[in-house]
């Protein structure tokens, strides 16, 4: 009897700490945009290439993402993670610095809290390295939009 009412005061108490998120999960959710979704995708779309090797594009893209995330609030730390990959073998044909985009929103209260927002907004074709061959014929402008 007395691990049944334990489990219902635990019950209980998880009931109400779910009622009082509730409304403010329902927020969230209900402020979530097709045509905001859609914007960004078709902006994001717009640039030469998003390409891993690309010293345009890429470029250009994370510099909006970030620009965009800093608009959200004040609040939110957006920094650039920088690094390294050396070419391999595999996918990367010659060295390439590349930069993550992470955003940081901090508890108001408890600072230890904190909400990180990052997306992939690269991509990375997966070519044959110079001199192999393929079996699949090349797509348009391939070479061309993986190295700017």
């Amino acid at each position: 009897m007395r691990t049944f009412a334990f489990i219902m005061a635990g019950a209980a108490i998880l009931s109400a700490q779910e009622k009082a998120l509730q409304p403010r999960v329902r927020e969230i959710i209900d402020s979530v945009s097709d045509e905001r979704i859609a914007a960004t995708v078709k902006k994001l779309a717009s640039f030469p290439t998003r390409n891993t090797l690309s010293t345009e594009g890429a470029t250009a893209a994370r510099q909006w993402i970030v620009e965009e995330l800093k608009s959200y609030s004040p609040r939110l730390q957006v920094d650039l993670e920088h690094f390294k990959v050396k070419k391999n073998e595999e996918r990367i044909f010659r060295d390439v610095e590349l930069y993550n985009v992470v955003a940081v929103l901090r508890g108001t209260t408890t600072p230890e809290t904190q909400v990180l927002v990052t997306a992939h907004y690269d991509s990375l074709n997966l070519i044959p390295l110079p001199g192999q061959t393929s079996t699949a014929p090349p797509a348009d402008n391939l070479a061309d939009r993986t190295t700017r």
